[in-house]
């Protein structure tokens, strides 16, 4: 499972997930505060194979990736974030599919390696 947090705002916090299965976020939005209704659940959800279909050569997009952009010696740890944001334009469909579903880095447990897309403009 792939997760960030992003703060688009002060008052404005967004979890992002990635996961194999339809996650349950139940117990989440419960010790958040903000218990699920009984006709919503308190997230949404959706279908990502349809939009990873939709992938293909030549096409733009922009991109949020946070990362750890720090290197490790000898058990010295160091976790830092950083969020990118760009645009990029897909040349290798199958292997964008996999960094979007597996992620990138080192430090996915720490809400890093999520990347994003959204459509250009």
């Amino acid at each position: 499972m792939l997760w960030r947090v992003d703060r688009n705002s002060a008052a404005e916090v967004v979890l992002f997930v990635v996961s194999p299965t339809r996650p349950d976020l139940t117990h989440l939005v419960e010790q958040a505060g903000w218990p699920a209704a009984s006709d919503t659940p308190g997230w949404q959800t959706y279908d990502y194979g349809a939009f990873l279909d939709r992938l293909s050569v030549g096409s733009t997009w922009t991109f949020r990736l946070t990362a750890n952009p720090v290197n490790s010696i000898r058990r010295t740890v160091s976790l830092t974030s950083v969020t990118y944001d760009g645009r990029l334009t897909v040349t290798d469909p199958e292997a964008l599919r996999r960094t979007l579903t597996q992620g990138l880095g080192k430090a996915k447990a720490y809400g890093c390696g999520l990347m994003t897309l959204a459509p250009v403009g």
